[in-house]
């Protein structure tokens, strides 16, 4: 494993898209440290940061469709009884996340001990949203929450009244709609985000709401539009 952690080490730092690189990986006294830089364009680390424990378990969530050389790395930890700790650092703030695995811990997610389905990796993606609320989508539009209903992702934005007008948003919903299809892909975030709601046969919505008013406006994807934007 130190062969191929070496190895590994002479072609960082890796791209991961938008999101950042992988910085580095070193192996001390059985723990293996993989070091993540990551741009803070699309995720707020200090809020992240507030909950370690939560955004653990939201990791291991979402490792359990780990394919590939990443599999393989995770096998080779079991292999050598080794410990993972992860290392997120944020490029603007430096804020750093960390999230340490023991050896069992890497097993049952490799083994999917807890019987992740494409449903929780879609929960988790919006819960590791949802901590970084509120979100400033534009000037006077604000991300305000996110869930599930029946079967559609509601995303939530307040309009503030004093800037924008809700009315015109509900007058010109058609032609908001073409210009966010080409957006809701954008980025390496957005398109994974995009791609779990598709899996588990959702559609996407996007309402608004007025601040004084209380109006809103849903501006809605279904399912098969959304495979459609995918494909």
């Amino acid at each position: 494993m130190k062969k191929q952690i070496d190895e590994f080490n002479q072609t960082c730092p890796i791209s991961i898209g938008n999101a950042g690189e992988i910085t580095k990986v070193s192996y001390d006294n059985d723990i293996v440290t993989m070091l993540f830089t990551m741009s803070e364009v699309y995720m707020d680390f200090r809020k992240l940061a507030d909950s370690p424990d939560k955004f653990k378990s939201m990791m291991a969530t979402n490792l359990t469709q780990m394919q590939g050389s990443s599999r393989v790395l995770f096998n080779m930890l079991v292999d050598a009884n080794a410990t993972l700790v992860t290392t997120f650092i944020g490029n603007t703030t430096r804020t750093e996340i960390s999230a340490r695995f023991s050896t069992d811990e890497i097993r049952d997610i490799l083994n999917n001990k807890k019987g992740v389905t494409p449903l929780d990796r879609l929960k988790s993606l919006i819960e590791i949203t949802k901590m970084q609320f509120p979100i400033v989508a534009e000037e006077g539009i604000t991300a305000t929450d996110l869930y599930i209903e029946n079967d559609n992702v509601i995303f939530v934005y307040s309009v503030d009244e004093t800037i924008g007008n809700i009315y015109a948003i509900s007058a010109n919903a058609d032609e908001i709609k073409i210009n966010m299809t080409a957006n809701i892909t954008a980025t390496p975030t957005a398109k994974r985000f995009m791609q779990a709601v598709t899996v588990c046969e959702k559609g996407l919505v996007y309402r608004y709401k007025g601040s004084a008013t209380g109006f809103s406006v849903d501006i809605a994807f279904s399912p098969d539009e959304l495979k459609g934007i995918a494909n």
